[in-house]
């Protein structure tokens, strides 16, 4: 594959704290106390023309790009919009040295945890849209902590393995033995969205 490259450097932060905003919904950030570090400038890295085979392989070759411009101008942090995530750059960078989808799932989709009013986890992705798929809802019991998100991240990559929606009522596991359901429902963040909803026992 190949494209074009464009970096553009802005003397300033990143607007109205959008960067440290978005912090929260870094896997980089959960449990971990991670900080943005304060900054005065930040560059804007697009990729242009390119000619790939799936939006798979145009993020995986992007985040290569990402990753080269992030160890050579010794970023602070790596905000990534289309998920509202802003990434610890050595968690980016040993996250992106893994092509794998399931490793780099983490770095293109953020995550949003919550609680059900049970007391149970409520995982919401954010930034699925990039593949042209819908975010996941995972619910999850409160015990599963880690676990739980070891599960959302392999649900979101299969996910964008498969490369389309999957369908209502179809199953996801674990396990091969495993029958999850899949079930179409509003977003707890934006009604006017779907997101598929599947819940741990």
């Amino acid at each position: 594959p190949s494209g074009t490259a464009f970096v553009a450097l802005m003397p300033m932060p990143v607007p109205n704290g959008e960067a440290e905003d978005a912090i929260r919904f870094s896997l980089s950030a959960v449990g971990t106390g991670w900080k943005l570090p304060r900054h005065y400038a930040h560059a804007i890295v697009t990729l242009r023309d390119v000619n790939t085979a799936s939006m798979v392989d145009t993020l995986s070759l992007f985040t290569s790009l990402l990753a080269a411009v992030t160890e050579a101008s010794q970023a602070v942090g790596v905000y990534w919009g289309e998920a509202g995530a802003t990434h610890d750059p050595k968690f980016f960078l040993s996250t992106a040295h893994d092509h794998d989808v399931s490793s780099r799932i983490m770095l293109w989709t953020g995550v949003s945890v919550t609680h059900e009013k049970d007391g149970r986890l409520s995982l919401l992705s954010t930034g699925m849209k990039q593949l042209n798929l819908p975010d996941l809802l995972l619910i999850a019991p409160r015990a599963t902590g880690n676990a739980a998100l070891g599960t959302f991240f392999d649900f979101l990559s299969y996910s964008a393995e498969f490369g389309k929606p999957l369908p209502e009522g179809d199953t996801i596991g674990r396990t091969a033995d495993e029958r999850l359901p899949i079930h179409y429902v509003q977003s707890p963040i934006d009604p006017k969205v779907k997101v598929w909803r599947v819940e741990l026992k």
